[in-house]
């Protein structure tokens, strides 16, 4: 707590007016724009707060592969918007990657989850495929957004997004 008391030039003071000064957030790379301090996050990391603070949050997890050979597009990580009052505490911040490609009709790899303030976006879903060669399908996958069907004449259908972060994948 500190006290502020202001004398000015005629030597009348105010009274003292105390205030708890509390230390910024920390973490991630630190920006202020129109008035707004903000933490971005390409990588986990912690998240400290020193005080109760309301904050706003973009969330977005990891996109999901393509699909290989005649293959749909990956479908794209959850995304979570929203405010949050928060006490003062470390939070750890889990940033998802994108998936891994695959080959030759392997299961399609999802983006993986991203996670902040007790929240999780799911990762998006993997595409679908033909396998030329084996004649064989798989459906694109379910995740944040659904990956997208793959296929030529042997078509298959997107997955399924998830409720309030993300879309269903398109069919081939």
């Amino acid at each position: 707590v500190i006290g502020i008391k202001v004398t000015n030039s005629d030597v009348k003071s105010s009274s003292t007016v105390n205030t708890t000064v509390t230390q910024l957030p920390t973490g991630g790379t630190i920006s202020t724009i129109s008035g707004y301090r903000i933490h971005t996050f390409n990588s986990s990391a912690n998240l400290v707060t020193y005080d109760t603070k309301t904050l706003e949050y973009l969330i977005v997890a990891g996109g999901g592969c393509g699909g290989h050979d005649v293959g749909g597009g990956g479908g794209a990580g959850g995304m979570l918007t929203g405010s949050t009052s928060k006490t003062a505490n470390t939070y750890s911040i889990v940033i998802g990657a994108g998936g891994a490609g695959h080959q030759n009709n392997a299961t399609q790899n999802n983006g993986t989850n991203s996670t902040a303030l007790g929240l999780t976006a799911i990762g998006g879903g993997g595409g679908g495929n033909w396998n030329n060669s084996t004649n064989s399908t798989k459906n694109g996958a379910d995740g944040g957004s659904g990956g997208g069907g793959g296929g030529w004449s042997q078509s298959t259908t997107g997955g399924s997004g998830t409720s309030g972060q993300g879309n269903d994948g398109g069919d081939a």
